[in-house]
């Protein structure tokens, strides 16, 4: 499968389970081996990851920890925040 950015955000709404988008709130954090791909900012539903210099910025207050940007993230710089 082709996953460039154009088509990556359609590729999670259908892979995606339906009653776990959205299900709880929750926040993601960016590691510093973060690449600034934005592959994590084109695929998430709720706008929650913002650009930013070095690695993305995450609005903590969008997110509904759907994991989306976890499993996108090429270096898997994107981890769900406990």
């Amino acid at each position: 499968m082709n996953l460039r950015p154009s088509n990556v955000a359609s590729h999670v709404a259908h892979t995606a389970a339906p009653e776990f988008l959205g299900s709880r709130m929750g926040a993601v954090s960016v590691s510093g081996s973060c690449t600034a791909c934005g592959m994590c900012l084109v695929t998430c539903p709720t706008g929650a990851l913002r650009p930013a210099a070095k690695r993305p910025i995450v609005i903590a207050s969008r997110c509904t920890s759907c994991l989306a940007c976890v499993e996108i993230c090429p270096v898997d710089a994107i981890s769900e925040s406990r």
